[in-house]
């Protein structure tokens, strides 16, 4: 019974998965900082590349940003959190910073991912549908 389900809908069962996996990243990344945070400029003064090496000599970066920017008078140097590949160093870039604890920040110009998954959503959504219809009339 269970090979005969899954065998029916194994790729719509696949696109559930993906449509379910955009919906929590969206949700993590868009709930993370609150609205009322101030968006100030910061200039990048470092990027870091830590290079790890897993399972079967499989090669693992991360990067991490390290940006330099003002808040009341006081200048702050603080690892951003986030990497894009559009990262330069000494490039200026929007963030936000908590209010009630200016070290705390995140890159404001993440408008462009979530605008990537708010349209990936429904068009995964669109495909779970349609491969659901094609499997069950297939199996027709």
């Amino acid at each position: 019974m269970t090979r005969r389900i899954l065998g029916r809908f194994g790729t719509p069962i696949f696109f559930l998965i993906v449509l379910v996996a955009f919906v929590v990243v969206l949700s993590v990344i868009s709930s993370g900082h609150p609205k009322d945070w101030n968006e100030t400029t910061g200039v990048i003064r470092k990027i870091e590349t830590e290079v790890e090496y897993g399972p079967g000599n499989e090669r693992n970066e991360t990067n991490h940003v390290y940006v330099e920017y003002t808040v009341n008078g006081k200048k702050y140097d603080r690892e951003l959190g986030v990497y894009m590949p559009s990262y330069k160093e000494g490039m200026e870039l929007k963030i936000l910073v908590d209010p009630a604890d200016p070290r705390s920040i995140t890159a404001a110009d993440i408008g462009p991912i979530l605008r990537y998954f708010k349209i990936g959503i429904p068009i995964a959504a669109v495909l779970f549908v349609l491969t659901l219809v094609l499997a069950v009339i297939r199996k027709r």
